[in-house]
């Protein structure tokens, strides 16, 4: 009989981080942070405390291209504590600029699962996966990698439902 272990996961799928025109979010906007976006995944980690924030939508009057970019969060999860933005440059090739994606943290192995998105403000949408290696970065440089699934494969969606990774034991 085969059994099932579920990996805890923790799951964060914000609306919005740092959306504009907010004069409030703005003004805790420094050019050591992402810039405002939307439709982003951020997970955090609850070991470092570090919230890792992944592509997304910015801000028009920012920029008109979609994103890729990864930044953790110091501190993220202290209330009235001294929070800082870091930029991640992850080795590996990087998933294309992308929105409305869906990510999960697996916090055994530090590594964020993206899933899907749209490619564009009216491209099509896909169904890759992506997994960011070491994303917390205790045990060194993130990576980025493309996975290859098996079984039947999901439609290419955007603001996917959050989904379970799961392990077959035998």
């Amino acid at each position: 009989m085969n059994k099932t272990k579920t990996l805890h996961t923790v799951l964060f799928t914000f609306a919005a981080l740092l959306t504009a025109p907010s004069p409030r979010l703005w003004a805790q906007w420094t050019p050591k942070g992402p810039v405002p976006r939307l439709e982003h995944t951020a997970v955090l980690d609850p070991a470092t405390k570090r919230m890792i924030v992944f592509g997304g939508l910015p801000d028009a009057s920012v920029t008109s291209s979609d994103l890729n970019d990864v930044f953790w969060l110091q501190n993220a999860s202290a209330v009235n504590r001294f929070q800082s933005w870091v930029p991640v440059n992850p080795t590996g090739v990087k998933p294309a600029p992308r929105l409305a994606h869906t990510a999960v943290y697996d916090s055994t192995n530090s590594r964020m699962i993206v899933f899907g998105g749209g490619l564009g403000r009216s491209s099509p949408c896909v169904n890759d996966v992506w997994v960011l290696s070491d994303a917390n970065g205790v045990a060194g440089t993130p990576s980025w990698a493309r996975t290859n699934t098996t079984g039947a494969r999901r439609l290419p969606d955007w603001c996917t439902p959050p989904f379970t990774i799961r392990t077959l034991t035998g």
